[in-house]
């Protein structure tokens, strides 16, 4: 307990087991969030809501700051089947590192605060999981020119999505496309090749 606060985890119940590791239902008392945790984990006080949960210093009179919410995000979007996206995430078979799974000190370590409000976290390959190495903060332009669904051009050795094509030769998006219905290459219709 801290002061009247019932501190916790109440475990909901089995949830599904990965090659390393068992994960449950839980439940948060003190602010009775729901959520997914490993197994070994449910002796925590909390989900991070109770200050002195963590030492970093990221949870202010029970408000989490971005990069705890952010944190916590990435595990629900990979780990809960029941999350809304978990399908474009977890059910791709993208995972958070086991540097990160079960320690925001360490995502925190590796991420540092995010640089502005206009920024969250980007994967630099969509393809792959969250970790160091293919993670950074990103602008929602820089993250929009990164998802699977972009349409990449390559010229002169440089690949780039099709938007970043449109913004450097000036073309709009409705002339491209008028101009590749008319048989011209990808190349032809930014007027990058004759």
């Amino acid at each position: 307990m801290v002061g009247d606060m019932e501190t916790g985890i109440e475990d909901l119940g089995f949830s599904h087991r990965t090659s390393k590791h068992k994960y449950h239902h839980v439940r948060c008392i003190p602010c009775e969030r729901k959520y997914l945790l490993r197994r070994n984990r449910i002796d925590q006080r909390s989900c991070g809501c109770v200050p002195g949960n963590y030492r970093h210093g990221h949870d202010y009179n029970n408000k989490r700051t971005p990069e705890l919410r952010c944190y916590h995000k990435i595990k629900e979007r990979c780990g809960n089947p029941t999350t809304k996206g978990y399908e474009n995430y977890g059910g791709r078979g993208i995972k958070v590192c086991d540097r990160w799974v079960d320690s925001f000190d360490h995502f925190l370590e590796d991420m540092g605060e995010r640089p502005s409000k206009k920024h969250s976290i980007e994967r630099i390959d969509v393809n792959r999981d969250y970790k160091p190495s293919n993670c950074k903060w990103a602008t929602k332009l820089e993250q929009s020119r990164n998802t699977r669904t972009n349409r990449y051009i390559t010229h002169q050795g440089q690949t780039k999505c099709l938007a970043e094509w449109l913004e450097i030769t000036g073309t709009s998006k409705s002339s491209f496309y008028r101009r590749v219905n008319r048989n011209l290459t990808e190349l032809q219709a930014l007027g990058l090749e004759k």
